[in-house]
């Protein structure tokens, strides 16, 4: 399987999804804020990264566009969570900034290994 790498501010959605991709496979990296998974994704190959929109140090689009930049093959799938009407039009944006996949919290463990497994594969 994937080297996955996961990016929230929330330790409890960390585990989580590292739960859930793990059960299937996956080799899951954590990282609290975007600082560490900056740093982290420089010294490693990963088959796709999980970005929450609304991270403590940096907000979840300026993160992507960051990836992009630097790791224009990494599949980026965006989360995010909070108000439901700001969440929707925050995943579609990210869409346009280049994430392979959106999903919006909470979801189903089965939705992110799905989705996980649509990017690694694309």
């Amino acid at each position: 399987m994937s080297k996955i790498l996961v990016i929230d501010g929330d330790r409890e959605v960390r585990l989580s999804i590292r739960t859930a991709l793990e059960s299937v496979g996956h080799d899951v990296v954590d990282c609290a804020n975007a600082a560490d998974g900056i740093s982290t994704i420089k010294d490693n190959i990963f088959g796709a990264a999980i970005v929450d929109l609304i991270l403590p140090d940096i907000y979840g689009l300026e993160m992507i566009g960051e990836m992009r930049k630097t790791f224009p093959n990494l599949k980026v799938i965006t989360i995010s969570g909070g108000e439901e009407m700001l969440q929707k039009n925050h995943l579609s944006v990210a869409e346009a900034f280049g994430a392979t996949a959106s999903l919006e919290k909470p979801f189903e463990a089965q939705m992110l290994i799905d989705a996980v497994s649509n990017a690694v594969a694309a």
